[in-house]
């Protein structure tokens, strides 16, 4: 598997799949589906997104339900905002770690 189903980070799967799963896969791959399915900017309120409705993940609750760090999370969602396709898909890969890949990209080096 080269990256996480997003099915499986939204809970589509057992719990018991689910760990399997993303025990399979590395932190930065694992940082790269939380910072998809984390759709609230850092430090929005749920309140101010939602207003009562369903409401999506926080970084922080996204990083938690892939079992790595909030700093993990939003470092992949610099490279998905702003890396280039190859950078992602290095990333997703597990080619470069996300952390780098955030570093590469800040630094305007093409991996």
């Amino acid at each position: 598997m080269t990256s996480i189903r997003i099915a499986s980070a939204r809970g589509d799967l057992g719990i018991a799949a689910y760990e399997r799963e993303i025990a399979e896969h590395s932190e930065s791959q694992r940082a790269m589906v939380g910072a998809r399915i984390a759709t609230l900017k850092d430090g929005q309120k749920k309140s101010d997104a939602t207003r009562g409705q369903n409401c999506p993940p926080s970084q922080d609750e996204a990083a938690a339900s892939v079992k790595v760090s909030p700093r993990s999370v939003k470092s992949a969602r610099a490279v998905l905002d702003s890396g280039t396709p190859e950078l992602i898909e290095a990333v997703e890969r597990d080619e470069i770690a996300v952390s780098a890949a955030e570093k590469a990209n800040d630094d305007g080096v093409n991996t």
